[in-house]
């Protein structure tokens, strides 16, 4: 009887982590790990033909709202996001936490997709730093091909 190869899975140490079905259905399954510095992700379909799902990370970048997590603001965001997040910047340095608890739009595809919970660090000179929920639109026409890739990733094609 042949054996795996070991080089073929990587093992994660995870300091938590949770598996939940995604959007609509319970044929797709998305697990997400928390690592010291980074998200590691992972999509699973009940009709994969392979046992190993691909991962993908994320980086933390925590340190990016290191000056403001103090604030009343982001603390009660953090709190509500039970510190599963991300902190990215726009081109002009604007600091963004995402909530990776539900991750992208559209995750399992492989066009980014925006977070579908991201919230915008309003920092002013000498005033207490606030949040500003982004609103994603959710236009008909923008979302049909996200659930056409969801459709075939449920159906186990990668």
């Amino acid at each position: 009887m042949a054996r795996p190869r070991r080089d073929r899975y990587r093992l994660i140490t995870a300091e938590r982590s949770f598996v939940k079905p995604t959007l609509l259905n319970t044929l797709l399954w998305r697990g997400l790990a928390e690592t010291d510095t980074a998200y590691v992700r992972g999509f699973y379909s009940l009709l994969d033909a392979r046992p190993d799902a691909p991962l993908t990370m994320t980086p933390k970048h925590h340190a990016r709202i290191a000056d403001v997590q103090e604030a009343e603001a982001i603390r009660r965001l953090l709190r509500n996001m039970q510190h599963y997040y991300t902190v990215t910047l726009d081109a002009d340095s604007t600091r963004y936490i995402a909530d990776m608890r539900f991750g992208r739009a559209s995750e399992w595809a492989e066009t980014p997709s925006p977070y579908v919970f991201k919230f915008k660090v309003v920092a002013p000179e000498g005033e207490a730093p606030t949040i500003q929920q982004v609103q994603r639109s959710f236009s008909e026409a923008a979302d049909r091909p996200d659930f056409r890739e969801m459709w075939e990733r449920m159906r186990g094609r990668p």
